[in-house]
């Protein structure tokens, strides 16, 4: 299984209420608590980041974007992608090193995870090989949380199978899954996006050459994924592997983090789903390109890199991003997950050396500037989610 190279809705309060409360409250020596500098943090909700064998807890300053202190909880030997649902009653986490998706019990008001069950995908990723398993690299959610998709990656690429994506119905009240189905997703992809609707869904193939996008119907009623016509759709560059998807609020664009440093947008049938390329965006910096983060208010785009952060302003009306300037953003570490806040006020990064680190966006121009020193977050954090 390759992966991106290691070095190698509900909302918050609104930015209007945040800084209301600034005035009214802790922003202010004047104000009518009294507590000056000493506020204590304004909690607005909870940052998960999967490290070896646990998730570690992170609370979120709605005002600041500042991090607490993690608290840890025993998960996965190796968890990798995490999704909270749209109530943020539950966190799902899958493995990197087995079949299966955890699910944790989210404490309102404190975040705290509690175990909720555990849900096995396919052993052996259907081989005839029962040795081998095939682990659950990825997770998306539809947007009204009925359905979870897990994207199970083949191992060996010789004689195992095809990656797949399994198909999960949700039960909103304990969290748990009951599988639906499968279908097969090209070799290796990495990531998938949900159009806001909920319609459709879109996996990259990173090890196809010619750069397919596997696209599918999402049936409202059953869950199940249907091929949209014409799938897999190719990226225009041959040769750079789409690896990182996003699709903007509006559901009008698909974006692709290609490997070799290019962001390649698409244009969404409304009706159809399928996928029309645009001019692509070259970056300058160079490196290879990881995941992507939409912004959620649509203005900007972020993709993790093997040297910082990628960020771009996006068109609304043609769909082209442009990199802003003085980016990529120089962490010198690998920038694997990234979140931002659903204000679109506040990224946080995992670097993968234990560290999440947290910065403002510029809600003009999308740059982005440290706040504070990085927050510990256990060993090799890779993935990131956010719950109120």
């Amino acid at each position: 299984m390759r992966i991106p190279r290691l070095p190698e809705a509900t909302a918050w309060t609104t930015i209007v209420l945040a800084l209301s409360l600034a005035l009214a409250g802790c922003g202010s020596n004047t104000s009518s608590t009294g507590c000056g500098s000493n506020c204590p943090p304004n909690i607005q909700g909870f940052l998960y980041a999967g490290s070896t064998g646990s998730i570690q807890t992170l609370t979120v300053d709605g005002i600041t974007g500042a991090l607490g202190n993690a608290v840890s909880t025993p998960g996965p030997q190796a968890p990798g992608g995490m999704v909270v649902d749209p109530a943020s009653k539950f966190l799902y986490v899958s493995d990197l090193s087995n079949p299966t998706i955890d699910v944790f019990s989210i404490t309102s008001g404190t975040g705290a995870l509690t175990g909720a069950g555990s849900f096995t995908c396919r052993s052996g990723c259907g081989c005839s090989l029962s040795a081998i398993s095939c682990p659950v690299l990825n997770l998306a959610m539809t947007p009204n949380g009925k359905f979870l998709y897990a994207i199970e990656a083949s191992v060996y690429s010789t004689f195992c199978c095809f990656s797949t994506i399994a198909e999960w119905s949700v039960n909103s009240s304990t969290g748990g899954l009951t599988l639906i189905g499968y279908v097969t997703a090209g070799f290796n992809p990495v990531q998938m996006a949900i159009d806001p609707s909920g319609k459709f869904l879109y996996a990259p193939d990173q090890e196809d050459a010619n750069g397919s996008i596997y696209s599918f119907n999402i049936d409202a009623t059953s869950g199940a994924l249907t091929p949209i016509a014409g799938s897999p759709f190719y990226t225009p560059s041959p040769g750079n592997p789409p690896i990182g998807v996003a699709v903007d609020p509006s559901g009008k664009y698909l974006y692709t983090a290609l490997f070799f440093f290019v962001i390649q947008p698409y244009a969404i049938d409304p009706n159809t789903g399928a996928l029309g390329p645009i001019a692509s965006s070259p970056a300058t910096g160079g490196g290879n390109l990881s995941f992507l983060a939409m912004d959620p208010l649509g203005k900007f785009l972020y993709a993790g890199s093997n040297g910082g952060i990628l960020a771009l302003t996006l068109d609304p009306n043609s769909g082209v991003a442009s990199q802003v300037a003085g980016d990529p953003f120089n962490l010198g570490v690998f920038s694997w997950g990234n979140v931002l806040d659903p204000s679109g006020s506040f990224l946080y990064s995992a670097d993968y050396t234990g560290s999440i680190r947290t910065f403002r966006v510029n809600r003009t121009t999308g740059a982005l500037s440290p706040l504070g020193q990085p927050a510990s977050a256990g060993q090799n954090p890779l993935f990131l989610a956010l719950a109120k």
